[in-house]
């Protein structure tokens, strides 16, 4: 009778043991970091935003503002313009092809907005490192994105993060207000 009585309480430790670890694993708090390039005399901003669980990343959103002045083109040339804006439309081809991601550009007269939302459980990361601009890990092989080694890589960029989604506001641009 001791015997059972000292193997049930063993199960049963094993299974709570279990069932504790299981509910840590799975009710793992998404958090959500952000970051943001912004340079107010050549006009541009980038903000990014990560959803992760730990260190995983699971989802980002990148809102993105270029002025044509940044990208060394006279605001009042119209050819310059639109041939920067075949280009870009071009290589947003690219983006609408790629499973997990969303992507939208917009022009206007003072630049171009992009956004983008990959959601990196349905995104295949050799594919994403092959778009232009995507900044992915070296790792061959990796099967996620690392919040640690992403947050390295953009503040070694000149990202900075910002505090509960507080970006700074281009200051010359009323047009960019961002939703």
């Amino acid at each position: 009778m001791m015997k059972k009585n000292h193997l049930l309480k063993l199960s049963l430790t094993i299974l709570t043991v279990c069932f504790a670890f299981l509910l840590v694993a799975c009710g793992q708090k998404e958090e959500v970091t952000y970051y943001q390039r912004i340079d107010q005399s050549n006009q541009f901003d980038m903000r990014l935003t990560y959803y992760h669980k730990g260190d995983v990343v699971t989802k980002q959103t990148t809102e993105n503002f270029i002025s044509y002045k940044s990208l060394g083109i006279d605001e009042s040339q119209e050819e310059q313009k639109n041939a920067a804006k075949a280009k870009i439309e071009e290589l947003s081809k690219q983006y609408q092809t790629v499973k997990g991601i969303k992507e939208k550009v917009s022009f206007d007269k003072n630049g171009i907005k992009e956004n983008i939302e990959i959601d990196y459980d349905k995104a295949d990361l050799k594919e994403l490192a092959s778009l232009p601009g995507m900044m992915i890990s070296n790792e061959k092989n990796a099967k996620k994105i690392s919040m640690k080694a992403s947050g390295e890589a953009l503040e070694k960029s000149g990202f900075k993060k910002v505090e509960n989604g507080k970006f700074e506001e281009l200051k010359n641009n009323k047009n960019n207000k961002k939703s």
